[in-house]
């Protein structure tokens, strides 16, 4: 991501002009970085809208896929795909950028969500903790 470089993110881009909803893009994204047919993807809804502080705003979209669908992914877009359990997640406070901000991790990972990333899993953490 030229924007956001080195950082983890789900699928997702810019709307083109084919994409006629924000579940459009979603879908097309999603089958450009990680190869899955959008037919395969059983959407369950949308997450809150939000922006990020580079001045770009977020609409997630929640879908499920069969857990052996076989992923293509654009190594053109994507450097490294993570995959991290929910029910792993824990939060902590670590330093992006010189600064200290919440940030959720998994034991043995070398990696952090934060940011906008960091939000958009909360949320879809709390909506999956209201479903208990």
């Amino acid at each position: 991501m030229r924007q956001h470089p080195g950082q983890l993110s789900f699928p997702g881009g810019g709307k083109e002009v084919a994409d006629l909803t924000p579940l459009h893009t979603a879908l097309r994204e999603t089958e450009e970085e990680l190869g899955i047919d959008p037919a395969a993807v059983d959407v369950l809804g949308m997450l809150g809208a939000m922006p990020t502080i580079t001045s770009f705003w977020v609409t997630p979209f929640v879908g499920a896929v069969d857990p052996n669908v076989t992923l293509n992914v654009n190594m053109h877009e994507i450097d490294e795909l993570v995959r991290a359990p929910l029910w792993r997640l824990r939060s902590e406070k670590r330093v992006f950028y010189g600064a200290p901000r919440d940030a959720l991790v998994w034991e043995g990972a070398r990696h952090a969500v934060w940011g906008v990333t960091h939000r958009l899993m909360i949320d879809l953490l709390r909506h999956v903790n209201a479903l208990r």
